[in-house]
């Protein structure tokens, strides 16, 4: 790429997020060589993000009466002929440009992207198409496109798994939903970050931060930072667990502040991956915790909650059983 030839296909490319290492470093040797250079390719930008929506729905000549739209760049008073006719160069140079957009996104074939994480392995952060980023735990499986919709991202997730999802707008300038489709429920976001629990008897979703809503059939449930639901024998049960606790779901860095035990029983069971089961809860009533715990390790995060509450927290093959300890 020549310092003042710009090829279009490799920006398109590069726009598209698609291009290599070594391509990268060209598209940014030929930004850098003029401040022309960089008007040119904010422009080319500008032009590929509002074709988005008409290289899939538009009729030909209402395609080529957008491109001429967004080519138009405006004349700036008392620079006459000279530089009405390098406007109407870019002008011309951005057709073209879109033309190559159009060529180059309709010969695209989108494909599905399946990451599955072993039961052996450890937690795999993935970085989607729009920027969205989303922390795979062992024995999860998550399937997305390799480029999203215009009108929205969809990704499949069997699994549990901690999302961070950007936010984003269409060509119209409304904000882009994301969706995560799931076995018995579905989770529509616009912005937020979340955990999502996948049991094998029920499913349960965290929020951190942001506005989350699930369905499933006709039923659904919006929640807040700070804010849970269960899932369970088909029904939604909304449930209280802090953003602190979510913060450390990811971190190992968990920060309890009056929490309870009905709390304390949804933290173990997102992290065992079990059910829990308190024996004799009435016992445990009036309990509240606060506190720091740095525990990256399971075993080590049962030890000291154990302490804290005045129990023994115990893992078994099919459930947690959490249990007083009486006082020595």
């Amino acid at each position: 790429m020549e310092p003042n030839e710009p090829d279009f296909l490799l920006l398109t490319r590069f726009i598209d997020q698609q291009t290599s290492p070594e391509e990268n470093e060209k598209v940014l040797a030929w930004l850098n060589a003029s401040e022309t250079n960089r008007l040119l390719y904010y422009k080319l930008k500008s032009v590929a993000s509002r074709l988005q929506l008409a290289i899939h729905a538009e009729p030909d000549d209402r395609v080529w009466q957008r491109i001429k739209k967004a080519a138009a760049l405006p004349e700036k008073a008392g620079h006459g002929r000279t530089r009405f006719l390098r406007y109407l160069g870019y002008a011309a140079v951005l057709c073209l440009l879109a033309c190559c957009v159009l060529l180059y996104r309709a010969g695209r074939k989108e494909h599905w992207i399946s990451v599955v994480v072993s039961e052996n392995s450890k937690t795999r952060r993935i970085l989607l198409p729009d920027s969205s980023e989303v922390w795979l735990e062992p024995g999860a499986r998550l399937s997305y496109p390799s480029e999203f919709d215009p009108h929205g991202r969809n990704v499949i997730l069997q699994g549990n798994a901690f999302f961070e999802v950007k936010k984003e707008q269409d060509v119209s300038g409304s904000r882009k939903p994301f969706s995560i489709k799931m076995n018995n429920m579905q989770v529509s976001v616009l912005g937020t970050s979340f955990h999502i629990y996948d049991g094998l008897q029920e499913q349960m979703v965290l929020v951190k931060t942001g506005l989350v809503k699930v369905h499933r059939s006709a039923a659904s449930v919006s929640l807040m930072a700070g804010e849970a639901v269960r899932l369970q024998r088909g029904s939604f049960k909304k449930l209280r667990f802090s953003a602190a606790l979510s913060e450390g779901l990811s971190t190992g860095n968990y920060r309890f502040d009056g929490t309870g035990i009905d709390e304390l029983a949804v933290l173990l069971q997102v992290v065992s991956k079990l059910p829990v089961r308190i024996v004799q809860p009435g016992r445990f009533s009036e309990v509240r915790v606060s506190g720091r715990i740095t525990a990256t390790e399971a075993d080590k995060l049962y030890s000291i909650l154990g302490l804290m509450i005045g129990a023994k927290i115990e893992k078994g093959q099919k459930e947690i059983v959490v249990r007083h300890a009486p006082s020595k």
